[in-house]
């Protein structure tokens, strides 16, 4: 299989982070992976194909059996492109009218919340990551096709491991 990532960018926050964990894990069982982001900050990693997108730019999806998006921007350009993609599937890695409101205050929250509700409407799958957060979406998310499947991080290398011991150890 073919998978699409589509990132804001490689700056490494949480959900940026998941979505190269999920990428090394498809390449592990044998799916090709191929990470699109937006903005030209942070490092892409040397075992992932990347590309650069452009909001305006046309690509040609035909070589893909799914999009996975993550974030805002990403899902926006999903449903701006959805008729020439392949099914697509986006995570939902907040409370979005929550996360929003403490980012951007009360209106913002409300207005962009929709914009999101309407950017994940046409995608194929809508992915949350706890029982309550289907709850939560359930209230008033436009696309009803949720789903929930936890994530975490894969610990790798010395330094992942120094850092959960660290932990442990408190």
């Amino acid at each position: 299989m073919r998978i699409a990532q589509i990132i804001p960018s490689m700056v490494h926050t949480g959900p940026i982070n998941v979505a190269l964990d999920l990428s090394h894990m498809f390449q592990k069982e044998g799916h090709e992976v191929v990470i699109f982001y937006f903005d030209d900050k942070g490092e892409a990693p040397d075992d992932i194909p990347s590309e650069r997108i452009k909001w305006g730019s046309r690509m040609d999806w035909s070589d893909f059996d799914i999009v996975h998006s993550h974030g805002i921007r990403p899902d926006l350009y999903v449903r701006k492109n959805r008729k020439r993609m392949p099914p697509s599937v986006s995570t939902l890695h907040n409370y979005v009218t929550q996360d929003l409101y403490y980012r951007y205050g009360k209106r913002k929250a409300r207005l962009y919340t929709n914009l999101w509700s309407y950017a994940c409407a046409k995608h194929d799958r809508n992915v949350v990551l706890s029982e309550d957060m289907l709850r939560y979406y359930q209230q008033f998310w436009r696309n009803k096709s949720l789903e929930v499947i936890p994530n975490t991080r894969v610990v790798r290398g010395e330094e992942d491991e120094e850092a959960i011991q660290e932990i442990r150890d408190l």
